[in-house]
């Protein structure tokens, strides 16, 4: 008998055996999707667009100055409204030396929105990645660390950095 018994006023439940099959845990992430959006030209067309040329189109804005030197960004005049609006420009420049120590300097970074199921946009710093799953997981992971975790509460789930191999 209960110790709590006589400060309730209902009858103690009977009890139920436990089932025989496993509780029904991590079943939610099933319903999750597993691949990011994918964004991008494959490879071979990578190398025949003039990034360079893609950041100098369109109109300059002050919102991008400083961002143009170290990410490509897609879709100018919509990112640079999201990064103004959700003012991420100085958390974007302060991302340019962490990222380039977790990946390296060479590699491409772009900037791109991408809207989910739910209607919820969100900028993506996707950095391109020549190789091996294992080791730009490994990069990911390091940035994490060393930065990001330090850092994306200023972000408030309004951008986010992830690779793409190529």
């Amino acid at each position: 008998m209960s110790a709590l018994l006589p400060f309730t006023n209902r009858p103690e439940q009977p009890r139920v055996p436990p089932s025989c099959q496993p509780p029904l845990m991590g079943i939610w992430l099933i319903d999750q999707p597993t691949e990011q959006p994918r964004l991008l030209a494959p490879a071979s067309l990578l190398e025949e667009i003039d990034w360079q040329r893609l950041n100098r189109d369109g109109r300059s804005d002050s919102t991008l100055k400083g961002l143009d030197e170290a990410y490509v960004i897609d879709q100018r005049s919509k990112v640079a409204a999201f990064i103004e609006r959700n003012r991420l420009r100085g958390l974007l420049l302060l991302a340019r030396g962490p990222l380039n120590a977790a990946f390296g300097e060479s590699t491409m970074k772009l900037l791109a929105l991408v809207r989910d199921h739910e209607g919820s946009t969100t900028l993506y710093c996707l950095i391109l990645v020549r190789g091996d799953m294992h080791e730009a997981r490994l990069a990911l992971r390091s940035f994490d660390e060393h930065w990001w975790l330090a850092h994306f509460h200023q972000a408030s789930g309004k951008l986010n950095f992830d690779f793409e191999l190529v």
